[in-house]
């Protein structure tokens, strides 16, 4: 069987105690949810197994809808890895040849076991990423030492070879965005390139240069190349033309790939703290039209649950609404008692919150809906 694990490390969560009602936590009087939005969390279950679950929020409602244990509905194995991709969850067996994928807006579900064959004696590198429609497996071809990236889709169950010759590969910059596999390497040089593949063909489209490139944001057909100094450039992949350059901007980085959340001007990207800080980043809002970047202020949020008696510890995930520009925190706390429990808070970026609920499970994951 090929071992496999997803580029989008499982965060590994500690598991608190939670009290056995709502009314335990810390009150906030808040309104209706502004938004829907679905919680991937993790909980022990009565088998002392830790099961993942499904908690759905619907806008207009002050608690959660439903919580479904992903466990017991997909029938999944422990030992797990988790990747998203829009509305799509898809779980990685980390020993066996095993997906199971949910789309948490529809409800469709799927499962597939032993779609890629280990017919020969080489080493296969524990990665393994997928995109809604394609299931992706990296290994080394020997003698060659080729690397081969095995594609299976999921809807005709064709299965096709996308061959990469031995680079110096950044392999946590294997990056899947919708129609496109995006491969980051160093050449004898020290030279930074990315390859980008169209898996409808499995071919290769281009090259590019990425030398002064730090953060690679994909939404669509689009490439936003950004650099840490702030300069970007918008690089349209299907008709392989720079649209934008911009050598100076107030555009906040983080290094790596990341899925570009985009709406009109606007993106949403990251602001990071100093360090030493107890916070590593905080979410922020790019206009690309007048250049101005605007961040959540997250140590203000701190001094506000302070004064609701709740003492922010981790925060877990968040994610933001370019339409009403509403955060989504979800994150663990400790109450008067030292009691750490979980909680999500809808909160605007001037500091008011909106609405909060009680959280039974530990959260991991944000899916705007």
């Amino acid at each position: 069987m090929l071992r496999k694990i997803s580029l989008v490390a499982f965060l590994a969560l500690s598991i608190s105690c939670s009290s056995d009602n709502e009314a335990d936590f810390a009150p906030i009087q808040t309104g209706t949810f502004p938004f829907d939005l679905t919680v991937l969390a993790t909980a022990p279950n009565l088998d002392s197994r830790l099961h993942q679950y499904q908690i759905q929020l619907i806008e207009g409602q002050t608690r959660p809808s439903s919580v479904t244990d992903l466990t017991d509905e997909l029938g999944l194995d422990l030992d797990l890895r988790v990747q998203v991709e829009g509305a799509v969850v898809t779980f990685h067996d980390l020993i066996d040849c095993k997906v199971w994928r949910k789309n948490v807006i529809t409800d469709e579900r799927a499962a597939w076991t032993d779609f890629f064959n280990n017919d020969g004696e080489c080493f296969y590198n524990p990665i393994f990423i997928s995109s809604q429609e394609k299931l992706l497996n990296f290994h080394v071809d020997c003698p060659d030492s080729f690397y081969t990236i095995n594609s299976y889709d999921t809807q005709s169950e064709n299965t096709a070879d996308i061959e990469i010759p031995p680079l110096y590969l950044l392999f946590d910059d294997i990056f899947v965005a919708g129609e496109f596999l995006f491969v980051k390497y160093e050449d004898d040089n020290s030279d930074r390139w990315l390859d980008i593949y169209d898996l409808e063909n499995s071919q290769k489209v281009t090259t590019l240069d990425i030398n002064t490139f730090d953060t690679y944001a994909t939404s669509g057909d689009r490439l936003y190349l950004i650099a840490g100094a702030g300069a970007y450039t918008i690089f349209n992949i299907r008709n392989r033309q720079v649209e934008a350059t911009v050598a100076d901007s107030n555009l906040g980085w983080v290094s790596g790939f990341a899925h570009a959340n985009l709406l009109g001007n606007k993106m949403a990207t990251d602001v990071f703290y100093p360090q030493p800080s107890n916070l590593v980043k905080t979410p922020a809002i790019y206009d690309f039209g007048s250049n101005k970047l605007r961040s959540f202020d997250l140590q203000q949020f701190r001094t506000v649950l302070a004064d609701e008696s709740i003492i922010l510890g981790s925060v877990h995930d968040y994610v933001v609404d370019l339409e009403s520009e509403i955060v989504a925190i979800s994150y663990s706390y400790g109450d008067v008692g030292g009691l750490q429990k979980h909680r999500l808070t809808f909160v605007t970026f001037d500091g008011e919150i909106i609405a909060s609920t009680a959280l039974e499970q530990t959260p991991y994951r944000l899916i705007s809906n």
